[in-house]
This record gives structure tokens, sequence and C-alpha cells, in this order.
């Protein structure tokens, strides 16, 4: 008993550096938790990362379908456009047409008006 009343002062540091210790250790436990938390959550934002990276291409490759298949229909509409017709060779075939016509009169017989109608049904037509 003597020992232990002589050695207060060192067993009172001995005891002070046991608690750091013991400290020390536990603090060491909850950083290699947490470490190994931290691990697991970057390895899941990792694979997140990767997937939102795969969406955005697909995505991408998808858009620029989409708008080469919406140039491809734009030219098919502008193909499909009507093109304003010369008015001078309208008006020339036209009058062709219309020259060779020739309208009887009042005193036609039957045959000259039959053919006369007949004549303006295939015009209509050609």
């Amino acid at each position: 008993m003597s020992f232990l009343i002589n050695n207060k002062l060192w067993l009172g540091i001995m005891a002070g550096l046991l608690g750091i210790a013991v400290g020390l250790f536990m603090e060491a436990q909850t950083l290699k938790s947490e470490l190994a938390e931290l691990k697991e959550q970057t390895q899941r934002l990792n694979f997140e990362l990767i997937a939102k990276s795969a969406n955005l291409q697909i995505s991408t490759a998808n858009l620029n379908e989409c708008n080469s298949k919406i140039d491809l229909q734009n030219s098919k509409i502008k193909e499909l456009e009507a093109k304003k017709p010369n008015e001078e060779a309208v008006k020339e075939k036209v009058i062709t047409k219309f020259k060779e016509i020739k309208v009887p009169d009042g005193n036609a017989t039957c045959e000259k008006d039959l053919k006369f109608y007949k004549g303006l049904i295939n015009e209509a037509f050609n």
C-alpha cells in the first residue's frame, strides 16, 4: 500500500495516458467506420455519375437522330412545294389551244356542233 501512496503522481499520469490511449483507439475506430461509409458513398456516386453520363450520351444521340429526321422531312416538304409556273408559257399554251377551236356559227349542222363540243371536252381533259 505504501507503494500506491508514494507513487500517486505516476499512477495519475499512467491513468491519464491510459485514458488518452483508449480515447485515441475509439477515435481511430470511428474514423475507420466513417472512412468505410465514405468509400461506399463514393462508389455509389461514381455509379450514378456513370449512369447519368450514359443517359446524357443516349439523349444526345436521340436528339441528333431527331434532328436528322426533321431535316429529311423538311427537305421532302420543300420538294413538294408547288413551283410558280412560267406565266408566259401558260398564256401562250392557252392562246394556242383556244385559237384552234372554231366556234360554229348559228347555221351550223348538227355534226359541226358535235365536233365543236367534243373538241372542247377533249381540250378540257388534256
